[in-house]
């Protein structure tokens, strides 16, 4: 079996690779990954994988070759004439507005998205009316507070009645977004906590207080989803205990997709 190279002989044949020139001055140019085909046969037919290995971020060369890139990028950005006044001014604009996007409108009640200059992320508001006091409903900057671990708002929507909210988290930066549910009147977090719900497209019932959404199968040990179905996603309805007549329940009512839970 051949032997791979260290990655310092990786890094080496990558810092070889030829120069371009960017506002007039050379900079290398990108670095290229080898190429290590892996065929799969999928009913007769073969199908060439030339880059996976790169998948794996604990070879050794992969590193190299994503810290080369990492150099490229830098080098040739800080190359643009004029780039750093601009990055400045670009940034000092951003960050002196208050950002204010995504209206849901329910009844007189708005919900939408508020981003403050400065601020890394947005965090999730209301009104009772146009001209109406704002109220926080979710500030993933005080979950991080308490929690000591980085928050992601992901989406959300809210009942017809505007009654509750639901909204996706996502801790880490893993993007792997949990649906959650809370009463706006009083904020209270209501225990909703449904994982494998990224992306997820939540749609309210007419009752307001059951909804459809969007949930990706359990995955097994080996990386491949519990489901034999081509469908990835399922979707699923809930019910809520939230106020009274309200039944705590999921189903499934998508078939072949992964299984409910």
């Amino acid at each position: 079996m051949k032997k791979r190279g260290s990655a310092g002989a990786w890094l080496a044949h990558i810092a070889a690779s030829c120069f371009l020139l960017v506002g007039g001055t050379v900079v290398a140019a990108p670095p290229v990954a080898r190429v290590r085909p892996v065929i799969d046969d999928y009913f007769g037919t073969q199908v060439v994988d030339e880059y996976r290995y790169l998948e794996n971020l604990e070879d050794p060369q992969v590193q190299a070759w994503m810290k080369a890139q990492a150099e490229f990028t830098r080098s040739t950005l800080d190359a643009l004439p004029g780039r750093a006044r601009l990055q400045e001014r670009t940034h000092a604009l951003v960050s002196a507005d208050l950002d204010r996007r995504g209206f849901v409108r329910r009844g007189q009640r708005l919900f939408y998205l508020m981003q403050e200059p400065g601020a890394q992320l947005p965090k999730l508001m209301f009104r009772d009316s146009l001209d109406g006091n704002e109220h926080t409903l979710v500030d993933p900057l005080a979950l991080a507070h308490n929690s000591g671990t980085h928050f992601a708002l992901d989406f959300f929507q809210p009942s017809w009645d505007g009654r509750l909210v639901a909204y996706g988290l996502s801790r880490g930066g893993s993007g792997e977004s949990v649906l959650h549910m809370l009463e706006v009147d009083t904020g209270k977090d209501l225990g909703e906590a449904i994982d494998r719900t990224s992306d997820s497209v939540v749609t309210w019932r007419p009752d307001n207080r059951s909804f459809f959404y969007l949930r990706y199968g359990k995955v097994s040990p080996s990386g491949v989803p519990r489901s034999t179905g081509t469908v990835q996603r399922s979707c699923k309805a809930t019910a809520l205990t939230a106020f009274p007549g309200m039944r705590n329940s999921t189903r499934q009512c998508l078939r072949g997709s992964s299984e409910a839970a």
